[in-house]
């Protein structure tokens, strides 16, 4: 069949469920990559993330059944579905949020597990029952390979949980996943520079807008503390500034956010910040004590890569 009758037959007659279909693509892009959840707790947004699984099982499956039927339909289906898997990450980039790679990877899991049930459905005579019972236990071990930085996750917040008012201090590689680096920054855990016991977080920042690393998931009650404390090494030979955020539950923008503004010498320096000032710094009306969720240690436009060591993380 020539493509211009493959027009007339396959596609003009289904033009209304085609428009249909980009106009539910279009706003479930736009839904996922604003959706916010302003919320403390490590369960729910371990939840949330293991949601991106589950939610592209369901979305490639509706994919496929609303695609017109002919050979290419599971093609169209596989590069529709990865398509809102990858927009729904890329267009955060241009947000308040970043995009997370684990979870482009959880959507393709369930992408690939809808299409080889579907292929397995059409194809099923094509391999024999030993093939494709390997394709379905290597997409077992790609799922629990996909989930187990979550499962790690979850265990550093309840590491926290038990140590807190200590938020952490690198001892433990598992710590690292309370610890978000921002575009345009890296973080490593390393035996360098620590203050305390062996290791600190190595965070490199380059020329960029806000480069820097979040702090989250630890308890958000901080009402009957004194003082938010870390130690950083400047590599530097240079004095510099680093400025603090810090997000409690109903933070939107930047007249919620509080703020600290911090003078880096070079070596080692102490920092203790009042949890009242922390409390009282925003612009628009005070933090909520019992509900700190996020901290943001970072620079503004620094016009060269710099290098610090972020060791004991505490309050008192």
């Amino acid at each position: 069949m020539y493509i211009n009758d493959y027009i007339k037959v396959k596609v003009l007659p289904n033009m209304k469920r085609i428009i249909i279909i980009l106009f539910l693509l279009v706003l479930l892009i736009l839904t996922c990559c604003n959706l916010t959840l302003p919320i403390n707790s490590y369960f729910i947004n371990i939840a949330k993330n293991l949601f991106h699984f589950p939610l592209f099982i369901m979305i490639t499956t509706g994919v496929y059944y609303l695609l017109p039927k002919n050979k290419f339909r599971l093609i169209f289906c596989a590069g529709i579905s990865v398509l809102i898997a990858g927009s729904t990450e890329f267009i955060q980039i241009f947000n308040q949020r970043d995009a997370d790679w684990h979870d482009v990877f959880l959507n393709m899991i369930g992408i690939s597990c809808v299409l080889l049930f579907l292929s397995y459905k059409t194809n099923r005579s094509k391999l024999t029952s030993m093939q494709w019972k390997l394709i379905w236990e290597l997409v077992i071990i790609f799922i629990f390979w996909g989930m187990s930085p979550l499962l790690y996750q979850a265990y550093a917040h309840i590491r926290t949980d038990i140590s807190f008012p200590q938020i952490d201090n690198f001892e433990s590689p598992i710590g690292m996943y309370q610890f978000i680096p921002n575009r345009n920054s890296s973080i490593k855990r390393v035996a360098e520079h620590a203050s305390q016991g062996k290791y600190s977080l190595q965070i490199i920042l380059h020329p960029g807008p806000y480069p820097g690393v979040h702090i989250m998931y630890f308890p958000s009650d901080w009402s009957k503390l004194q003082t938010f404390s870390f130690d950083l090494f400047n590599s530097q030979t240079d004095t510099v500034k680093m400025h603090l955020r810090f997000d409690d539950n109903d933070a939107e923008s930047y007249n919620d956010w509080g703020h600290a503004e911090i003078i880096i010498f070079p070596g080692l320096n102490n920092i203790e910040i009042p949890v009242t000032q922390i409390i009282s710094s925003p612009p628009s009306d005070p933090l909520n004590s019992h509900k700190i969720r996020k901290v943001v240690l970072f620079m503004i436009r620094p016009d060269k890569s710099m290098q610090f060591y972020l060791d004991n993380i505490h309050l008192n």
